[in-house]
């Protein structure tokens, strides 16, 4: 529960939706579908310290490395994507600090949370634009071939034409390392 103040203030969404005549008007609350419950609690939290509390965003005990670290990561693109709908570009852009910050941390390229930000975000969103650069930076060549499976189409479309805008280097193409050996 949250004071409805607060969410408004902070969210044009909220602000409409409790001073409208629909359900949530009447009714003064609001139900938020597809957003897990930690998420919800780490919204409540940002209305009232502007904190992103990652550490409330997973579990707590011991746990692999790469388990703990993929649980925040998924969680942080949730509560980008709610932010996104209840149009918070303050929590938008304090996630995406948050992301970046974390992968440097974790010292992974969190490919498992791909699928759910290109299934939840628009084409050229900030958050695709960033998974794609940290792609760019931070993938080894050879982890696209591994990992293909956790990388969408879409994704894919938008890292070879990051890659294709990037400066080239003169390449003086060697045609004879593209001959079939003879016998």
């Amino acid at each position: 529960m949250v004071h409805k103040d607060f969410a408004c203030h902070y969210s044009p969404v909220f602000q409409a939706a409790f001073n409208s005549s629909f359900i949530e008007g009447q009714t003064q609350e609001y139900r938020l579908q597809d957003t897990s419950e930690i998420v919800v609690r780490v919204l409540i939290n940002w209305f009232y310290t502007k904190k992103v509390d990652v550490e409330a965003l997973g579990f707590t005990g011991e746990s692999i490395k790469t388990a703990y670290y993929e649980t925040r990561f998924i969680s942080l693109v949730e509560l980008w994507i709610l932010a996104e709908k209840l149009l918070i570009p303050e929590l938008q852009n304090m996630v995406i600090r948050e992301f970046y910050r974390l992968k440097l941390a974790a010292m992974i390229v969190p490919t498992s949370c791909f699928h759910a930000i290109y299934e939840d975000t628009v084409v050229g969103s900030p958050l695709r634009r960033l998974c794609v650069d940290i792609c760019v930076v931070y993938l080894k060549h050879s982890v696209y071939r591994e990992t293909a499976d956790q990388i969408p189409h879409d994704m894919f479309v938008d890292l070879v034409a990051r890659f294709s805008s990037l400066n080239r280097m003169e390449l003086d193409i060697n045609i004879e390392a593209y001959q079939v050996a003879e016998q």
